[in-house]
């Protein structure tokens, strides 16, 4: 998903492949008056967080002044091309900055609220957010086995612990890693989700529960049962229940190439050289 940064919206996020600049997000809350009373053990001292918004930068010449000696270190030394900063304290950005270039050749700059990101992994957030949304649902439980949920196939039953959908968020449902055919460089090449999480069902490589092993393939899965579960394609859902409820209009899992006017290019760093990885004409996750 891509994210155009706007400085109204109240989050920031979302996926594909090789993310060719890092997108930095600071968020300090403004806080949640909490029933202290119930989850203050006897004896403790409550700690009051109704006032947060105190705390943290208050200044954003200051912030900007620090992070202009941090950040252009930083990415001289670690061979960042461009990225951009943003500081959320509440719900309003205290400060927005871009640095270096989206696109090296051209010259082209990072500005923070125009320069579209692939986000890669954060997206996985979203998807976490969408099965929680259908856990206060009642939709599903975190704790059953996912067979019950899939229509369409079933997984194999490799152990005797089930594959359950706190397993798929946790990464502990015991699936093993990998990325081979996690990703394409052309649109006609996009499979259904239902059609790709059964095509490229992995067996589990260690009991469920033991080890924490990360898993493309086990957020797949759980997108896939939102989109089984609720009956509308998963793209759609995301779209419907979180992204437009929170006024990330060009935000979304499906937005193509040419829906991107400024997107940030993708790099790799060899021999002294910026080359580009992917062409923003084609990746996809």
């Amino acid at each position: 998903m891509y994210e155009k940064k706007n400085f109204l919206q109240k989050a920031l996020p979302l996926n594909a492949l090789f993310a060719s600049v890092i997108l930095a997000v600071i968020v300090i809350s403004t806080g949640v008056k909490m029933a202290q009373a119930e989850a203050t053990p006897p004896g403790d001292t409550a700690i009051d967080t109704s006032d947060t918004a105190n705390y943290g930068p208050t200044d954003p010449k200051e912030l900007e002044a620090f992070l202009d000696a941090l950040l252009n270190e930083w990415m001289e030394k670690a061979h960042i091309p461009g990225l951009v900063f943003v500081l959320v304290k509440g719900d309003e950005v205290l400060f927005a900055k871009g640095y270096g270039y989206a696109d090296v050749e051209n010259k082209k700059a990072v500005i923070p609220d125009k320069t579209i990101f692939r986000v890669g992994s954060v997206s996985k957030l979203f998807t976490a957010t969408a099965v929680m949304q259908m856990y206060e649902q009642g939709l599903l439980q975190p704790n059953t086995d996912v067979n019950r949920y899939l229509r369409s196939f079933q997984l194999d039953e490799d152990y005797p612990e089930p594959v359950t959908m706190a397993g798929l968020l946790t990464h502990t449902a015991g699936f093993r890693g990998g990325a081979i055919g996690s990703s394409i460089r052309d649109e006609s090449e996009v499979m259904p989700l239902k059609e790709y999480v059964a095509a490229s069902k992995i067996p589990r490589a260690m009991p469920p529960g033991q080890v924490i092993n990360y898993s493309n393939y086990g957020y797949n899965l759980a997108g896939y049962l939102v989109e089984e579960i609720s009956g509308i394609p998963f793209a759609e859902y995301i779209d419907r229940n979180i992204l437009k409820p929170l006024g990330m209009e060009h935000s979304r899992f499906d937005l193509k190439p040419d829906q991107a006017p400024e997107p940030a290019q993708s790099y790799s760093f060899v021999n002294g050289n910026y080359e580009i990885i992917l062409t923003n004409k084609g990746a996809y996750s």
